[in-house]
């Protein structure tokens, strides 16, 4: 038979064991790329409901195309349609997943395509998609459908889609800029959504060109540069004529084109270039009266020319922070930074040493989840490293290796390609905490804790009714994390019910 006091230490070990077990240290969140399909080789993706639709090729070396529904799991992956003749893109109008083949335009139905229109050319369709339809590139010309035939016809001549879409659809509508014999002129569609009207002339000089288009508060905006000149001009647009105006002409230095806009956490960031600084980040909320310079990462007007890598994969926002990445000179790797959006809140992240002095290195930066999902390597090399960010600016978290491209988010899931389909899940924490072990005392173990983790222990030698009278003698503090106070309060109460427990054992054994 085991002594009271053996009894009564058993007691406070079981309780402390039980406050270990409570204790809120977490291990880091776990990031894994997660295999879908090894077989298909995608070439994009757009998702309709819960669905992600995936075009792909059927293999890596194989010549035809299929359309593929999942859910972001292997065995949510199924091949909804094959099709020899080559499909060049696929895109949504409403609830319609229409596909762009080679001859013409053909909706999914029943797994199987229908053909809608008989179409020239076989280049990128470039799709936006907007209140329930769709507008496209093919055979010269722009077009607009909404999944039906009587509903797919041509619009007016456009010159071809030369890769990724040159516009944006936003708050039910979409403007895309198209260059014609008048020159480039933005687009948008009417208040119907039925036709396109046009809305601004951006410029009329042969080879004037756009910036990919973003939105901030509900508004669009973009960069227009034409060739030759020292400035670039900073546009905006609501979607009407009245709404689309230039914000401001800026300097770009010596630079061919401007950078993409980079669309913050509570703004936008742009490279702009001055006598005094060169080239360096300035920050605007879209006015023209708020774009001004925001930071200057290196002194003098000529040392950081090279300097930001803002472009649609080199920044990104996740909550409160902004993350964007800067280029010292033309063989560095890239620093990653992140910003609050105040001077005094931008600093350097801890980036992880992925190449040699001197090597190019390819990055990537993709919000995932309220998380900076970052991917650097050596041009050209895989596997890349892949890292995540919160907003904390927190040390990051290495994850498996990384992936080629995001096609799109499902959920809570970024749908991936590396080598086949993978899957990004939003990373959880783990709780690495083992139930408390067993006290060794001959064998014996302590008497359950009330509240305490399952597994804290067996009923021991002292009477069952013995360790309940003394559990139910504690405070609330055995129960403090269930219900739901801080850290600290956790780890005092549990401290309290501990030698509460023990205690209340040790005044029933002494009488």
């Amino acid at each position: 038979m085991r002594s009271p006091r053996a009894s009564a230490w058993s007691t406070v070990f079981a309780a402390c064991g039980w406050i270990a077990w409570a204790s809120p240290v977490l291990a880091a969140p776990q990031l894994a790329v997660r295999r879908v399909d090894d077989t298909m080789r995608p070439l994009g993706a757009v998702v309709i409901g819960a669905t992600a639709y995936v075009v792909a090729r059927t293999s890596a070396t194989a010549s035809t195309n299929a359309i593929y529904a999942t859910d972001g799991t292997a065995n949510g992956t199924t091949k909804v349609v094959e099709s020899e003749d080559p499909i060049v893109g696929i895109g949504a109008a409403g609830s319609s997943l229409l596909a762009r083949t080679s001859t013409g335009l053909s909706v999914l139905q029943s797994a199987t395509l229908s053909s809608l229109a008989t179409l020239e050319d076989a280049g990128p369709p470039c799709f936006l998609s907007f209140g329930g339809r769709a507008l496209f590139h093919a055979g010269g010309g722009l077009w607009i459908s909404d999944g039906t035939a009587a509903g797919t016809r041509r619009l007016q001549d456009a010159p071809p889609c030369t890769g990724g879409a040159t516009g944006i659809a936003f708050g039910g509508k979409a403007v895309l800029p198209i260059a014609g014999p008048s020159g480039l002129v933005l687009w948008g569609t009417n208040a119907a959504g039925d036709d396109v009207e046009a809305l601004q002339t951006l410029g009329t000089a042969p080879g004037t060109s756009t910036t990919k288009l973003v939105t901030f508060n509900g508004v669009a905006y973009f960069l227009v540069s034409t060739p030759g000149a020292a400035t670039f001009a900073f546009w905006r647009t609501d979607g009407t004529p009245a709404g689309t105006m230039k914000v401001a002409d800026l300097a770009h230095g010596n630079l061919n084109q401007p950078r993409s806009l980079g669309v913050g956490h509570d703004g936008l960031y742009l490279r702009v270039h001055t006598a005094l600084d060169g080239t360096e980040l300035w920050k605007s909320d879209g006015s023209a009266a708020s774009t001004k310079p925001f930071m200057t990462f290196a002194s003098g007007p000529t040392s950081s020319q090279p300097t930001l890598g803002l472009g649609s994969r080199s920044i990104a926002a996740a909550s409160s922070s902004t993350f964007f990445l800067v280029v010292a000179d033309s063989t560095s790797a890239p620093e990653l930074w992140r910003t609050d959006g105040k001077t005094a809140g931008t600093v350097k992240q801890t980036t992880p040493a992925v190449a040699p002095p001197g090597a190019s290195v390819s990055h990537s930066l993709v919000e995932h989840a309220g998380l900076v999902l970052a991917t650097f390597a050596t041009t050209g090399a895989r596997p890349r490293a892949l890292w995540a960010y919160d907003a904390t600016g927190g040390a990051p978290v290495q994850g498996s290796d990384g992936y080629e491209q995001p096609l799109v988010s499902l959920g809570s899931t970024l749908l991936v390609a590396r080598d086949g389909l993978a899957a990004i899940d939003a990373p959880v924490p783990e709780d690495p905490r083992p139930p408390p072990a067993d006290v060794p005392d001959g064998g014996a173990s302590a008497p359950p804790v009330t509240g305490g983790p399952p597994g804290a222990g067996e009923q021991g030698a002292g009477s069952r009714d013995d360790a309940s009278t003394a559990a139910s003698a504690a405070p609330d503090g055995c129960a403090c994390r269930l219900a739901g106070r801080s850290s600290d309060e956790s780890t005092v109460g549990g401290m309290v019910a501990a030698l509460s427990v023990a205690a209340a054992f040790l005044r029933r054994r002494r009488r």
